[in-house]
């Protein structure tokens, strides 16, 4: 589409210079000049969107890789974490019957770093209107909410408010 537009405006700037006298000394050398920045600027805008393209395509990535890592990091660690599991999963009704672990010193270790994780997930991939739904559900734990409020104080300002906005409203 970009080069169709660039052959589109090199068109119309031709048959503008070469059947008018709007330049009349030195017309090609005007023409040729023209038509270098016209190219540039095209060029510029081109390599732009290619480049906000691949961004987008390294951002998908990144987030298809956490999102993977997440569960791997669950699977690792069953028992262990299923109630934290069956609480940012609360919607999914074949989990509800999933035995708790016994609330040992492990156990709580072990909701804590995963809860640390989850939120830093959360912090990555801010501003994201794909994940707001999931980062609702994740906030529904009460476990996920408790390591919140005593870990909040080491992120950002825009995380800050993002969560708390979430566990405000959900």
């Amino acid at each position: 589409m970009d080069i169709f537009l660039l052959l589109y405006i090199i068109l119309l700037l031709t048959i503008i210079l070469w059947n008018t006298d709007i330049i009349k000394d030195n017309k090609l050398v005007n023409y040729i000049t023209i038509l270098s920045v016209i190219v540039a600027i095209l060029s510029y805008i081109i390599q732009h969107k290619q480049h906000l393209k691949s961004e987008e395509e390294r951002y998908v990535k990144r987030v298809k890789s956490n999102w993977t890592d997440i569960e791997k990091m669950f699977m690792d660690n069953y028992p262990y974490l299923n109630r934290l599991y069956k609480q940012i999963y609360s919607y999914d009704d074949r989990l509800k019957n999933i035995s708790d672990p016994p609330i040992t010193e492990e156990v709580i270790v072990k909701e804590n770093h995963m809860a640390v994780i989850l939120i830093q997930v959360v912090d990555n991939l801010i501003p994201s209107d794909t994940w707001n739904e999931v980062f609702k559900e994740w906030f529904k734990s009460p476990i996920l909410r408790e390591v919140w409020k005593s870990r909040k104080k080491f992120y950002n300002e825009e995380t800050v408010k993002y969560i708390d906005n979430i566990c405000d409203n959900s």
